[in-house]
């Protein structure tokens, strides 16, 4: 059977398939492709502040930026996929039949895997949160509402990716394995929440 590559499907094509009722695409690759638009998004504000001479000093600064969210971009793309993988991967061993020695432990293999993938979104995300907040405060004001939405989408993928850690790290046996998880989870859930924050304030400070 051939594999679609969500990421490479028409936007019709692909909310299509995501409005159906099975489970490619499902909610982890939405929350991939929410982060890499956030990401584009994001890109957009970096080019349009390199364009303009009124913030050359933050230029050099800026093709940092522009780095780090391509990098982010690639790698949540690339995830769409992993989570539609790992997924199917998940309902086929919830078939296997009950009396089957090896049901149990390849349960347990498929739940890490659905959690590591989202662990590597919400990753993707934490690693630029810096970007969007350097953005909204520093880069191109005439563009700040999108600088906004960028991050605000940001942190929807971000949140989106943890709820997934927590729903697989719910069912591990290995009770180490589930603590590392919703350790990891809880840390990176008060990244985005600042986050949100930083969001409102620039909300109070720029647009009140």
């Amino acid at each position: 059977m051939t594999e679609t590559i969500w990421h490479q499907q028409t936007i019709d094509s692909y909310l299509q398939a995501l409005g159906e009722a099975n489970t490619d695409p499902a909610g982890g690759a939405q929350a991939a492709l929410l982060g890499a638009q956030a990401c584009a998004m994001a890109s957009m504000v970096v080019r349009f502040t390199l364009s303009n001479k009124k913030y050359t000093p933050l230029h050099e600064r800026a093709r940092v930026w522009l780095d780090g969210l391509a990098a982010s971009q690639k790698t949540l793309l690339n995830l769409m996929q992993e989570d539609v993988r790992a997924l199917n991967a998940m309902s086929h061993t919830w078939s296997i039949p009950k009396d089957d020695p090896t049901r149990s432990a390849k349960i347990q293999e498929a739940l890490i895997r659905g959690a590591e993938v989202p662990r590597q979104m919400a990753e993707a995300i934490i690693t630029v949160i810096p970007i969007f907040e350097e953005l909204m405060q520093s880069g191109n004001q005439n563009l700040l509402s999108d600088s906004m939405m960028a991050a605000d989408m940001a942190a929807s993928s971000a949140s989106c990716a943890l709820y997934n850690i927590k729903i697989n790290s719910k069912y591990m046996k290995n009770e180490q394995m589930k603590k590392a998880f919703n350790s990891l989870a809880g840390d990176w859930m008060k990244q985005v929440d600042s986050l949100r924050h930083f969001i409102a304030h620039i909300v109070r400070e720029r647009l009140e």
